[in-house]
Order: C-alpha cells, then structure tokens, then sequence
C-alpha cells in the first residue's frame, strides 16, 4: 500500500509540475507578445470631422499634386480638406462657376494637377486660381449636359468620361 501511495505523489507532483509549467509558458507568451507587439494606430491621426461632411454619401476621394484632399459627395457638394480645414464647394443657381450640381460621382486629377469633377448634370474644371468652376460641355451642339458617372486619364494627356445614358468620351485634355 504505501508502494501505491508513493506513485500517486510522483503522479501528483508530476501533473503539479505540468501545470507549473504550462502556467509559465503562457504568461511569458504574454508578456513576450506585449513587450513586441506594435500599436495597431500608432501610425495614425484621427481627426474630427465636420458635421456638414460626416453626414455626407463620399462618392469619390482625390488628392492633388498640392497636397489637398478632395471629397466628393451624393447630394452635398465637394469639399476640399487641407489637412487643417474643410473648403465647400456648392452647386449655385445664381453662379455659372459653381460647380455643376452637388451630386457628385468622380474626380481626376490629371498630369498639368487640374482637377476634373464630374456630377450629375455634367463635367467640370476646376481654375485653381481663381477658385471656380468651369462647365465643360460633353455634347457638340446640345446644352444638354449628361450625367457623368467615371472619369479616368491617361498619359497621352485623353480624359475619358464614362457616362450613364450616353456612353464613353473621350477628350484630349492638353493645354
């Protein structure tokens, strides 16, 4: 009997140090983990966003060689983001060098860093210069301007302008 009991203690320290062990093991994994482990967002600032384009459908986001940030919008215009602030861009009735409408579906950026805004009611450039739009017209011989549904250059200086009910056009965009 006391064989008996003399195996059960060596099985009993046996699985005590089993689990010792395992008990290590993990927290030095742990530890290990945290001390190399890197902060997911570390490499990121997050910013407050205006309430007028948090609430906004983005439709399309643009850089330009200047470092501004573009922001296009289903249904509230375009806005420009600096990396400060927002400038907001809207469609005026009253303006031909509004932008076009406030539903906006794509921006480019081409190689002279003009940008070309497509909306729903038509093309548009942007003059840097002077802060305004110009409305391009698609359609030889028609005030009708179609709804622009992508844009895309290429390095031969073409824009092309895929719409919703009147196919792809295509323009050469070089000064």
């Amino acid at each position: 009997m006391g064989h008996c009991s003399f195996k059960n203690s060596l099985f009993t320290e046996d699985a005590r140090y089993r689990k010792m062990k395992c008990c290590v093991l993990a927290c030095s994994f742990f530890v290990i983990n945290t001390l190399f482990s890197q902060d997911v967002f570390s490499k990121y600032d997050f910013i407050e966003i205006k309430e007028s384009i948090s609430k906004a459908a983005i439709s399309s986001i643009t850089q330009d060689h200047n470092g501004f940030i573009w922001f296009g919008s289903s249904g509230a215009g375009l806005f420009r983001y600096d990396g400060i602030d927002y400038k907001y861009y809207k469609h005026d009735l009253n303006d031909s060098t509004s932008i076009s409408s406030n539903v906006v579906t794509g921006t480019y950026i081409d190689h002279n860093n003009r940008m070309w805004v497509g909306t729903d009611d038509g093309l548009n450039l942007y003059n840097k210069d002077m802060d305004q739009f110009k409305r391009v017209p698609i359609l030889k011989h028609s005030q009708y301007r179609p709804s622009i549904l992508s844009l895309q250059g290429d390095n031969e200086g073409n824009l092309f302008v895929g719409t919703i009910a009147n196919g792809l056009f295509k323009l050469f965009t070089n000064p």
